[in-house]
């Protein structure tokens, strides 16, 4: 197994605009390339945690050094094409090796370039902080194919051990999606298949509920905004059930602390609930106004996720 992890495309930390450094070869690529002005970028939110509602405007020099950001770290990205594809040519030189590999490209965090008033960072519990890359090719694997429901980098060393025919240790959090992935039995690993078989679950069984959490590192400060504090330490519940009533079947639940508090032993400080389907980018804080047995529900799912292990968990 090789796990090759790149620098790039993180900045060059510092104070100021870092930015990410692209080879000098590349440097020039993307000319004009702007970050995506989606509807929650630069949008006021007073309904959201005290962090977000007191965000100030861009100004014209933060969003353009924003967009420079952007693109230098598509430029630097270049370089990372080229070892996929180095490290792809060096395997298909060997005879039979690609038909036994399987490669695996994927991220730790999303990332901001103006979305919610914050130039950049990635600290938070909204979609462009916590989507990711996750893509798989490999014998058994259909060209192709998606998985649209709920996953994690948990599922991550769960799912490489059941291609390789392991089964997960009772011990180990998260699930294998080998069984969704490996559509194409015939040229799967025969001992992958083994284990399949030995599951018994099919392609659609899946979770519905998903625990996030994360653990504030203090103030951050970057291209002059706070992006990060002590109190913005969460767990959240991420829910995709296609079986529940409208209004239900896509939401986040998000409970904000400090860090004297980092185990949930006392109440949360402040709330967040979105609605994904009406409201894909999270401008409306729906606490306030939701059931409260709803409210309670998504408590209570959520306080059990964050405390269970292994196969206790979903």
């Amino acid at each position: 197994m090789a796990y090759i992890a790149v620098k790039a495309p993180h900045i060059q930390d510092g104070p100021g605009w870092p930015v990410a450094l692209p080879a000098p070869w590349y440097d020039h690529a993307f000319p004009g390339l702007k970050a995506p002005r989606t509807p929650n970028w630069n949008a006021s939110c007073p309904e959201h945690h005290w962090m977000i509602r007191t965000q100030p405007p861009l100004t014209h020099e933060q969003a353009s050094r924003a967009d420079a950001l952007y693109r230098s770290r598509w430029q630097s990205l270049l370089s990372v094409d080229d070892m996929v594809e180095g490290v792809f040519d060096a395997v298909a030189k060997i005879p039979g090796e690609l038909e036994k590999t399987y490669f695996l490209f994927t991220s730790d965090h999303g990332y901001r370039f103006g979305q919610m008033r914050m130039p950049q960072g990635k600290w938070n519990a909204y979609e462009n902080d916590l989507r990711i890359p996750f893509v798989i090719r490999g014998p058994g694997i259909r060209a192709q194919t998606s998985f649209d429901q709920l996953g994690s980098q948990v599922d991550t060393m769960p799912t490489v051990l059941g291609l390789a025919g392991i089964e997960t240790p009772d011990s180990m959090d998260g699930r294998s999606i080998a069984h969704v992935l490996l559509s194409d039995r015939e040229s799967a690993p025969a001992q992958a298949v083994a284990v399949l078989d030995r599951d018994g679950r099919g392609p659609g069984e899946w979770r519905r509920t998903q625990l996030i959490e994360y653990y504030g590192l203090g103030d951050v400060v970057r291209y002059q905004h706070l992006e990060d504090t002590a109190n913005n330490t969460f767990r959240a519940l991420r829910v995709m059930d296609p079986s529940a009533k409208v209004g239900e079947r896509n939401l986040k639940w998000i409970e904000f602390t400090s860090w004297q508090n980092w185990d949930f032993l006392e109440p949360a400080d402040e709330f967040e609930l979105f609605d994904l389907d009406a409201d894909p980018w999270e401008l409306r804080n729906l606490y306030r106004t939701a059931d409260e047995q709803l409210i309670h529900r998504l408590h209570i799912q959520l306080e059990a996720l964050y405390h269970c292990q292994g196969k206790q968990c979903n």
